[in-house]
């Protein structure tokens, strides 16, 4: 008769043998890439017209706080066919405000501050403002978003890096040939194609709030314009 103990270091022995023939390697499976982890990244010009497209055909309002050599508060009411830009500087006391409105029809400025009120068409159709009623800064608003919106030689842009969670996506952007078709500076854009911030040389334009579309009524000048001679 075989002694217990023998008996025991049997069983042993055949479980370990057991448990060593079920822990052969077996192969790793690596799991395959999505196309979303192997796609490269997208170029920044590329990112930059999208979101510049979907600013160009988006309809809102919105007031932005502008810095700089003349500091004061710019106002954007925008559609797909036109916009109203409000700028507004200088102290209590000795504010300036003057309005462009653009139409189909045409180009209309307006000074609201210091009195008396006054508004002039300066352009008719899509005919180019005269430089002497450009005010500037309604440009991030209308034609630079449509030249953004299709990527060229004739900018160069790189990635920049946002100041705040809220600015979205952000550029470089710099023409590199002559007539100049945007200025030089950073564009901060947010995901539906708002823009949120742009930084000059000479200072800052900053999103503050947002607004719902405009209506009819903010295309129409605040006294009937005079046509220039």
């Amino acid at each position: 008769m075989r002694s217990p103990f023998l008996l025991a270091a049997s069983v042993s022995l055949t479980l370990l043998a057991a448990g060593c023939a079920d822990s052969k390697p077996r192969a790793v499976q690596t799991p395959t890439p999505t196309p979303s982890e192997t796609a490269p990244p997208v170029p920044a010009a590329t990112a930059l017209g999208q979101l510049a497209s979907l600013g160009a055909a988006a309809s809102y309002s919105a007031t932005y706080v502008v810095t700089g050599s003349s500091p004061g508060t710019a106002r954007i009411f925008r559609t797909r066919n036109g916009f109203r830009f409000e700028l507004t500087t200088g102290k209590p006391g000795n504010r300036r405000k003057a309005v462009l409105i653009r139409t189909p029809s045409g180009s209309v400025s307006c000074t609201i501050a210091p009195t008396p009120m006054t508004c002039l068409l300066v352009a008719l159709g899509n005919k180019p403002v005269p430089p002497l009623f450009d005010a500037g800064l309604q440009h991030v608003f209308s034609d630079y978003l449509v030249v953004l919106s299709k990527p060229s030689t004739a900018v160069r842009v790189s990635a920049a890096v946002a100041e705040s969670p809220q600015d979205g996506a952000c550029f470089r952007v710099a023409p590199t040939k002559a007539p100049l078709v945007v200025a030089t500076g950073t564009y901060c854009i947010a995901p539906d194609g708002v823009v949120t911030r742009v930084i000059y040389p000479s200072g800052q334009v900053v999103l503050s709030s947002r607004g719902p579309a405009p209506r009819a009524t903010n295309f129409v000048p605040p006294v009937k314009p005079i046509r220039l001679p």
